[in-house]
């Protein structure tokens, strides 16, 4: 796993015993910086470092929720890479209006890989959707697009049926 302030790229993990170890490291770990802080007095009352202390916390478990999926979506072996989005990226900020919802996101600044904006992929899944080959040809044209070559990036569509909600 990669991280900075804002980012952190991570395999998301399916095994539900695994889930359970990392949940309970997290809250293990979490008591453990909360009862230290109270004993060093990192603020000036148990109020305020309550407050320090809750603000830290849900931006660290926000990154890592997204890690954790259930285990009947293993096959897809995904990385994620998630953002904490922060008033600077505002202005960045994109929207999608889907058929059920709108979607926001900030669009990454690419590598750079002889000259062209590049992400190292080797492989996209087109997840459960109502139009799965549409939407990966649709896939391949945008890789097509960014100048990869079909040689570079496999793009496959997932056995997992669309369920509609």
């Amino acid at each position: 796993m990669s991280h900075n302030q804002e980012m952190v790229l991570g395999k998301v993990e399916y095994e539900t015993a695994t889930q359970g170890s990392f949940l309970d490291e997290v809250l293990n770990q979490t008591i453990h910086f909360y009862l230290e802080g109270l004993r060093k007095h990192r603020a000036p009352t148990a109020e305020e470092w309550l407050a320090e202390f809750l603000t830290c916390w849900s931006r660290y478990i926000a990154m890592f929720g997204p890690l954790i999926k259930h285990p009947k979506f293993a096959a897809e072996l995904e990385w994620r890479l998630t953002y904490h989005f922060q008033d600077e990226a505002i202005p960045r900020m994109r929207y999608l209006q889907r058929s059920s919802m709108m979607t926001k996101h900030v669009p990454l600044r690419l590598m750079m890989q002889d000259g062209q904006p590049r992400l190292p992929l080797t492989g996209i899944v087109v997840g459960p959707c109502r139009h799965k080959e549409i939407s990966r040809i649709s896939v391949g044209d945008l890789l097509r697009t960014c100048g990869y070559s079909v040689d570079q990036v496999k793009v496959s569509v997932t056995q997992i049926p669309y369920q509609m909600v």
